[in-house]
């Protein structure tokens, strides 16, 4: 008798992924991930100390440039987190009042900053020690001179510190830790 024939099956071909593969895929790619948000958070912490303070010293030099164009004073305040440049009184001019430091003239365009970090100051009494003042304003006579302190932006561990020159309001020297 002849022996009955083996037929083969043939598989259809096989389409898509198992879900071994799939696993495994998603797995690499969330170990990318982590691996990258340390890199990701540090730039992020970087960009938004940089924005904060150059828009800092935008608001000095426009403060210094206004006061001497305009032959008035003008004072930047800070209130908690709020930046405004508003005009003072003028000289010999009795009527005129110092607007409040939460508030910005009409036609003062760009003169305002909500800061994401904390600013901070140095304290007098203890050498590298910062403090964060709740309120601070600081008057840019026509003259051209405002001793401004050295400030310092801190978001976390990182910082950037800023020193101005009291005679143009340029920033002299720039120190930072960006970890």
């Amino acid at each position: 008798m002849n022996a009955p024939i083996a037929r083969r099956v043939k598989r259809a071909p096989r389409r898509g992924f198992t879900l071994l593969e799939m696993c495994i895929v998603l797995l690499l790619i969330a170990l990318l991930a982590a691996t990258a948000m340390p890199a990701l958070s540090s730039a992020f912490n970087e960009r938004a100390l940089r924005d904060d303070s150059h828009g800092f010293s935008l608001l000095v030099k426009t403060a210094m440039i206004r006061s001497n164009e305009e032959q008035r004073p003008y004072i930047l305040s800070l209130n908690g987190k709020d930046l405004v440049l508003a005009p003072g009184a003028a000289a010999g001019d009795e009527s005129a009042t110092t607007p409040p430091p939460s508030s910005a003239p009409d036609d003062a365009s760009g003169t305002e900053q909500t800061l994401a970090n904390a600013l901070k100051f140095p304290d007098a009494t203890k050498e590298h020690t910062w403090d964060a003042l709740p309120a601070v304003s600081w008057t840019f006579e026509p003259n051209g001179l405002c001793p401004l302190p050295r400030v310092r932006f801190e978001r976390g561990a990182s910082y950037i510190e800023l020193g101005f020159n009291a005679l143009t309001g340029d920033v002299e020297d720039e120190a930072d830790y960006l970890p």
